[in-house]
């Protein structure tokens, strides 16, 4: 009897055990997802800024008054967002964000 008692308490011990590694991977993948969530997050927000930043610049430069009235207007057709080798920048517009 002493024997059953013991096969018990290892069934039940090994049972314990198992439900921790579950739980211990269960809130690895938790702590996984949420990670990669942040990371796409971060790509997001440096985007967004990103182009904030490129459309506050050319709106700049366009509001920007002429440094010599003799200078032809096509002179201020700056693109400060666009960068060597780039053929478009791509505009901003509040119909690009979902939601």
């Amino acid at each position: 009897m002493a024997d059953s008692g013991q096969q018990l308490i290892e069934k039940a011990l090994g049972s314990v055990e198992d439900r921790i590694q579950q739980q211990i991977e269960a809130a690895r993948q938790r702590r996984e997802r949420e990670r990669q969530q942040r990371a796409e997050l971060a790509e997001a927000r440096a985007a967004g800024l990103a182009a904030r930043r490129c459309a506050k610049l050319q709106r700049q430069a366009e509001d920007a008054p002429p440094n010599n009235a003799t200078t032809p207007p096509d002179a201020y057709q700056y693109n400060p967002c666009a960068r060597e080798g780039d053929e478009e920048v791509p505009s901003v517009s509040s119909d690009s964000h979902p939601g």
